[in-house]
């Protein structure tokens, strides 16, 4: 006998497809939050870690310690490292501390005090993620109070001082790293936020290497489509070409906002390039309409499952 066919329920399907899609909305809050939570988490553990560093980093200003002491401070000290670089993506290739000045005597409140005042330059250079980065600063220690010449300290290594960042500088060695850091980097070096760049440059840099691996994706997987000028290193435009219509093109913009605060916002569009001569009419309003259905598949799908819709778009 043959097989009925099995009637679809209208009513079922809607209610299923309601769901799946109320079940999408829900993974992509808890991805969102989940984000959230583990970039505030290396954020606190980069400043306090940063602020260990600086401290460990000291010299001079304390006596010389038993060799065993020095081995525990230096183990510690790599330990705080390692963690560091997992967490944030930082690795430090270069760490130099120079002397600039020494002053026994000081001015506190118009009142000379004679302690030793000492400036310190230092240099701290290396990689996050794939972008290279160089940061110098100059830092001011100043003993926090006065003592009287015939009192000692019963322990020499608490002695309290305070630490004044006096100068900042701050590189990328990427010309298009600079141009979108730029005004950030104006507004750090003015405010000598050593602490707010390190966090900007973590952001930063992961949002960096993501384009910069998503670009390189696409051009291998697609490369007679896909075409990134001054590639992948210095663009944030990548063009997908029509094989049909020539002078058809898709165009990827993805710019990185890093807001005054060293937080990053990607943001990412989809234009399209037609000139009327070669589209007809009937298919300019589906070309209008992409830059805002980019957007909805960007924010339901991912950023390469939404470049992966206006590719196979492009190739019909």
């Amino acid at each position: 006998m043959p097989k009925r066919k099995r009637k679809e329920n209208p009513d079922l399907k809607a209610t299923c497809l309601k769901e799946i899609e109320e079940l999408s909305k829900e993974i992509n809050c808890l991805e969102n939050d989940l984000e959230i939570k583990e970039r505030h988490v290396a954020e606190v553990f980069a400043d306090e870690s940063l602020a260990g560093i600086i401290n460990s980093l000291r010299v001079g200003h304390r006596n010389p310690r038993k060799k065993s002491n020095e081995e525990q401070e230096l183990n510690l000290l790599l330990s705080k490292l390692e963690k560091l670089e997992s967490l944030t993506g930082i690795i430090f290739d270069e760490n130099k501390a120079e002397l600039i000045s020494s002053t026994d005597d000081y001015i506190n409140n118009n009142i000379k005090i004679a302690r030793t005042a000492k400036r310190w330059r230092r240099i701290l250079s290396g990689k996050c993620f794939s972008l290279p980065f160089l940061i110098q600063f100059e830092t001011e220690e100043i003993p926090e109070e006065e003592e009287p010449a015939n009192v000692k300290k019963a322990v020499e290594d608490h002695e309290d001082i305070t630490v004044r960042v006096t100068k900042l500088s701050f590189e990328v060695n990427c010309p298009l790293a600079a141009k979108e850091l730029n005004r950030f980097i104006a507004t750090a070096e003015q405010e000598k936020a050593i602490g707010t760049t390190f966090i900007a440059l973590e952001q930063y840099a992961k949002w960096y290497d993501c384009r910069k691996k998503t670009f390189v994706h696409f051009k291998s997987k697609y490369p007679d489509l896909v075409c990134i000028f001054d590639g992948p290193n210095r663009s944030d435009t990548m063009e997908i070409r029509n094989r049909v219509h020539i002078g058809l093109y898709f165009i990827i913009h993805w710019t990185i906002i890093i807001q005054k605060d060293g937080n990053v916002l990607p943001q990412i569009d989809a234009f399209v390039a037609c000139p009327s001569k070669v589209c007809g009419s009937e298919i300019m309003p589906v070309l209008n309409s992409t830059p805002e259905q980019f957007r909805k598949m960007l924010s339901r799908f991912g950023i390469e499952q939404a470049i992966e819709c206006i590719i196979m778009i492009a190739q019909q």
